[in-house]
């Protein structure tokens, strides 16, 4: 029995089956499915630990196994919310990466040098980048290139940083980034050169537009 418990502890354990290349790692991955193997593991180590008398490894595995569940349900640990201020600075000595801000508590908006690296591949360096600051189960990420020359390259590029493209925590939602209309960006270029009293009055109105619907960060 003693040997049985050993090696479905060895096997599959949460966090044990993810695999990375040195070069390039990948974020934490949740929304899985609990695997059979790894809640039997889970078990017998428990049942071992209370055996023995071991309290500290019974909660640990008791912990482990609520932990799971938590993160097949896509449920963020809120006693580990990522430090705004840590991640901040983590992200913004990152290379490639002018400005960080965080838009409310869940959302992390970043600009990029430019729009090749608006991609899911810098997304994953930002999540690995925060993963000792807590459970990045509660970050999204959203990339905006800094320049941006075309309407395509005005576009955000958010994901939650272990879910999939598109999917979102439980109880999270994506930040409404703010993007002008491609008519205001026009009006507001082409009156930048004012000729006329009526170009300082559209120049005037481009920005009174402007103002008045973009959020302050």
């Amino acid at each position: 029995m003693s040997r049985l418990i050993v090696l479905l502890a060895a096997i599959a354990m949460p966090g044990c089956t993810q695999q990375s290349t040195p070069r390039e790692q990948k974020p934490q991955q949740a929304g899985q499915p609990l695997s059979p193997l790894a809640v039997a593991a889970r078990m017998a180590a428990l049942e071992a630990a209370t055996v023995a008398g071991n309290q500290d490894e019974a909660r640990r595995q008791a912990a482990g196994l609520q932990d799971g569940v938590h993160r097949s349900m896509k449920l963020a640990d809120p006693s580990r919310r990522i430090d705004q201020e840590a991640a901040r600075a983590v992200v913004k000595a990152m290379p490639g990466v002018r400005s960080v801000a965080w838009l409310d508590r869940e959302n992390l908006l970043v600009m990029v040098e430019n729009d090749a690296l608006r991609s899911q591949r810098m997304i994953d360096a930002i999540c690995v980048g925060m993963e000792p600051l807590g459970d990045t189960l509660g970050v999204i990420v959203n990339l905006k290139a800094r320049a941006p020359k075309t309407h395509q390259e005005r576009e955000t590029t958010s994901r939650n940083c272990q879910l999939a493209s598109g999917d979102v925590a439980l109880f999270q939602k994506v930040h409404p980034t703010y993007d002008p209309s491609p008519e205001i960006v026009a009006a507001f270029r082409a009156s930048q050169r004012p000729q006329s009293e009526e170009d300082r009055k559209a120049q005037l109105e481009a920005q009174r537009v402007l103002e008045a619907t973009t959020p302050e960060m």
